[in-house]
């Protein structure tokens, strides 16, 4: 995201001035070692590009002030955090790093439309105890599956701008494997070079 008198107006611009100027843009992020952090390092190495990381402590509210003061000219978040800015104009979207569009932010691109093979997501899991019976976790699967799909819950969804997505059992835990083991292989590398401690 950016402010929306930013130079950048769109993320091929932003990827163009990273080009020509490897570092030497910052970008803000949520603490060292976190989804956003993870996140910037992915879209580095799938993009090409070098920022200059800043961290900042407590969530999204520091970076807001970051990106209003311009301290920041650009930060990664979700846009669910910074609606009400994005709402009232102050700042934009310039790529949603999800597998689709924001239903409420349409016209903020994915990364996999501009061409870049990267989905970067946060989620919500629920999980059950190893042991629980087949038929207590097809219940449970199904409760959830069918809360989710009401028009209550992604009316809400919508309203707060999340782009969401549901799996089931099978396709979680195959989801969840492999994005343990990429994002602790990331995490050993940050820990190697000292940028974050065990």
């Amino acid at each position: 995201l950016v402010r929306q008198d930013s130079r950048f107006k769109t993320f091929e611009d932003l990827v163009k001035a990273a080009k020509e100027n490897p570092g030497g843009i910052n970008i803000g992020i949520q603490e060292l070692g976190s989804r956003t952090h993870i996140s910037i390092l992915q879209l580095q190495d799938k993009v090409g590009i070098k920022f200059n990381i800043i961290s900042y402590t407590g969530g999204a509210g520091p970076q807001k002030e970051a990106l209003l003061s311009g301290e920041e000219e650009v930060i990664i978040t979700s846009l669910g955090d910074f609606a009400p800015l994005i709402n009232s104009g102050k700042a934009r979207g310039l790529v949603e790093l999800s597998g689709k569009r924001n239903v409420k932010f349409t016209d903020v691109p994915t990364l996999k439309e501009l061409g870049y093979d990267l989905e970067v997501t946060s989620f919500v899991l629920v999980a059950a105890p190893a042991e629980t019976p087949e038929n207590i976790l097809s219940k449970l699967e199904k409760t959830f599956d069918d809360a989710y799909h009401t028009n209550e819950f992604l009316d809400w969804l919508n309203q707060v701008g999340v782009t969401s997505a549901w799996l089931g059992r099978e396709e979680v835990n195959r989801w969840a494997t492999d994005t343990q083991t990429q994002y602790f292989d990331i995490l050993r590398n940050l820990i190697k070079q000292g940028i974050i401690e065990e």
